[in-house]
This record gives structure tokens, sequence and C-alpha cells, in this order.
């Protein structure tokens, strides 16, 4: 039989039952009244994102603040101590926004943290956008303008993200192409019937041109 633990937000229950009937009994007004579908859905879509947003709240506050006591050993046999004080982090989902406030390991305050157990534990990135978030940003960055990602998005989650964040992302996500690369086996060589096209994509690269050249002329602006 499943047992369900008591979920809380911020120290009051969370009972999902109750939100659960309510949005049946939003889906049975609006069936009744003749509400629009488009409009049913509009409904439905802010209030499963919030309802999102609350599960994953009790889901962070059921984990805790990775407190594993006054030190902690590491890998290579090093002890840590406790710092006196819990650190915040930011973290961005699909839901929306979060701060984590967790417990951290290293030799005093205002030096390099050594762990942060809970990160450790939950697989948080190290940036503050969750992996499925980077993931959907970057499947649409690949074809689109960063601010139109951010655009539509923001419909979509209904929160915004920066061009510069979502470049920084890119950049950072960039890092791993060498090694992924190197794992792959090697194409097999091409034969004289066949043709090997090399592509390769600018994205995000500014382009610019020397300081003394002279200006385009098809950039100025036209009267009218």
């Amino acid at each position: 039989m499943l047992r369900m633990t008591p979920l809380t937000v911020e120290g009051q229950p969370l009972d999902v039952a109750a939100r659960l009937a309510e949005l049946t009994g939003f889906v049975t007004d609006a069936a009744r009244d003749g509400l629009p579908a488009h409009e049913l859905e509009r409904g439905l879509w802010r209030s499963l994102l919030q309802l999102g947003h609350e599960l994953q709240a009790a889901y962070f506050a059921l984990a805790g603040d990775g407190d594993c006591g006054e030190t902690l050993t590491l890998a290579d046999g090093r002890v840590v101590k406790r710092l006196p004080e819990p650190h915040g982090r930011p973290y961005r989902s699909i839901f929306g926004d979060f701060t984590l406030e967790r417990v951290v390991y290293g030799t005093r305050e205002g030096q390099r943290i050594e762990a942060v157990p809970l990160d450790a534990r939950l697989g948080l990135p190290d940036d503050k956008c969750s992996y499925v978030l980077q993931d959907w940003n970057q499947a649409l960055v690949v074809e689109n303008p960063y601010a139109q990602v951010d655009a539509v998005l923001e419909r979509i989650l209904g929160f915004n993200q920066s061009v510069a964040s979502l470049e920084t992302m890119t950049r950072t996500l960039a890092g791993a192409v060498a090694g992924y690369e190197a794992a792959r086996s090697s194409a097999a060589p091409a034969t004289g019937a066949q043709i090997v096209v090399l592509s390769a994509d600018g994205k995000g690269v500014p382009v610019r041109k020397p300081a003394d050249a002279p200006a385009i002329a098809a950039h100025d602006h036209a009267r009218g």
C-alpha cells in the first residue's frame, strides 16, 4: 500500500487533494458555463504551473538542508567543518524560481566552500537553471535568436530569462563538446563516390569589422 508523506510549503500543509478538487471544479464550471476551450486551457495551465511550483517547493522542504554534522570527511580524506550560517542559492526550474538554504562545509567563512551535501544529493547543476530548463533552452537556441527563445518560453512558463543568461549557458555547455567528440567513434573514410560536408554554426559570435574600416553604405538609415 502506498504511504503518503504530508507535504508542506513554508511550514504550511499542502493539501494536494484539495487543489485537485479545485481544478476539477474549475473544469466542471467551465463546461456548465460554456467557457471557451482556449480559456480553459490557459486557466488549467496557470493552475498546473502553480501546483508544480508548490509540489517542487515541498520536495525541497522534505530534502532538508544537507546537514551532515559538525564535520564532514571528503573523498580525499580531508576533514572540513560546518560553516556557522546556511548559504542560499537560486534555483530556477520550469515551474519557477526557488531559493535553497543549505548547510555548507569548508575551513572557515569567507574561504572556498569545499562541500555542499544537499546539492550533491539532489544532483543540482552548478548553474541556477535546472537541467530540464537548460535542455529546453538549448533545444530552441539552436535554431532561434536568444531574445526569441526568451519570448517563447516566457509565454509558456510565465517568467523571463535574460539574453545574457542564455548566452552564458550556451558557452558553459559548449565546454562539454570536446569531450563528447573525443568519445565518439571515428567516421568511416569517404570513398571516391561520396562528398564530405562540414558545417559550422557561428551563433552568438559577434562579427566586428576593424575600427579603421569604412562604414558600409547599405547600413545607413534611409529617409522616409
